[in-house]
C-alpha cells in the first residue's frame, strides 16, 4: 500500500491480485503487465503506459487514470496511406532541399504504428503534440524539427541528428539518446539555433555520448538520467532537476564546488 512506482519500468510484470491501494504509479511503464484482480483503489496512474495490460476484475475506484496510454486501434487503411504519403513527400522535400515533395505537418497525431523511422531524412518535421512512444529514430536526420510536447517515452534516437530540434515540454522518460547530436544548428552564416529541451521530462533517459552543447534545458526533469559522458558545454541548466542523475566528472566537480 502507498508504494511509489513512479516512472518504473514494469513491462510484463505479474501483479495479479496485488494490493496496490493508493500506490503511486505515475508514468510507470506497465506494457503487457498482468494486473488481473489488483486492488488499485485510490492509486495514481496518471500518465502510465497500459498498452496490452490485463485489468480483468481489477478495482480502480477513485484511481487517477488521466493521461494513460492504452492500445490505439490501427488506423483505417485510407488514413494510414495518407500519413505514409505525407512522410514520403517530406523525405523527398528534405532530400531535394525543397525542390520536390512538401513538408509534412503531423501535429497531434498518434504515430505509434509507424514504429521504424530509423535513418530517415526528416529535417524540419512538424509534429508538436504527436504520440511517438517507442518509435525507432536511430540514425535519423531531424534537424530543426518541432517535436514540442510529444510523447517520446522509450523512443530510440541513438546516433540521430537532432541539432536545433524543439523538444520543449516533451516526454522522454526512458528514451535512448546515446551519441545523438543535440547541439546548435547553423541556420545562417553566423546564426545558431540551439536545441530545446526546456520543461521536458527526461527521467531515466540515456544521453551517454550525446552532444548537448548550448542546449536550453530550463526547468526540465533529468532525474536518474545518464549524462555521464554527454557534452554539456554552455548548456542552460537553470532549475534542472538532476536527482539521481549520472553527471560528467568535471560537471559534478563544479556543481560540488
Amino acid at each position: 500500500m502507498q508504494a511509489d512506482f513512479s516512472d518504473a519500468m514494469m513491462r510484463g510484470c505479474r501483479l495479479t491480485r496485488a494490493n496496490l491501494r493508493q500506490a503511486r504509479l505515475t508514468g510507470a511503464n506497465l506494457e503487457n503487465a498482468d494486473l488481473s484482480g489488483c486492488n488499485l483503489t485510490g492509486a495514481d496512474l496518471a500518465g502510465a503506459i497500459l498498452i496490452g495490460a490485463k485489468l480483468d476484475l481489477a478495482t480502480t475506484h477513485g484511481a487517477d487514470l488521466s493521461g494513460i496510454l492504452t492500445e490505439r486501434p490501427q488506423p483505417e487503411p485510407s488514413e494510414r496511406e495518407r500519413i505514409e504519403a505525407m512522410l514520403k513527400a517530406h523525405m523527398r522535400w528534405a532530400e531535394s532541399d525543397g525542390r520536390e515533395g512538401k513538408p509534412a505537418d503531423l501535429s497531434g497525431l498518434d504515430l505509434r504504428w509507424v514504429k521504424d523511422l530509423s535513418k530517415r531524412k526528416l529535417t524540419a518535421l512538424i509534429a508538436p503534440g504527436a504520440t511517438l512512444y517507442g518509435v525507432d529514430f536511430t540514425g535519423a536526420s531531424l534537424q530543426g524539427s518541432n517535436l514540442s510536447g510529444c510523447d517520446l517515452r522509450s523512443a530510440r534516437f541513438t546516433g540521430a541528428d537532432l541539432r536545433g530540434v524543439n523538444m520543449s515540454g516533451a516526454k522522454l522518460n526512458h528514451a535512448d539518446l546515446r551519441e545523438s547530436k543535440l547541439g546548435p544548428l547553423l541556420i545562417a552564416s553566423e546564426r545558431l539555433l540551439p536545441a530545446r529541451l526546456d520543461h521536458a521530462e527526461a527521467r531515466y533517459a540515456d544521453f551517454r555520448g550525446a552532444d548537448l552543447r548550448r542546449m536550453r534545458m530550463t526547468g526540465s526533469d533529468f532525474s536518474c538520467a545518464n549524462l555521464s559522458t554527454a557534452d554539456l558545454r554552455d548548456a542552460d541548466m537553470t532549475n534542472v532537476e538532476l536527482a539521481g542523475a549520472k553527471l560528467p566528472m568535471k560537471f559534478a566537480e563544479v556543481a560540488l564546488g
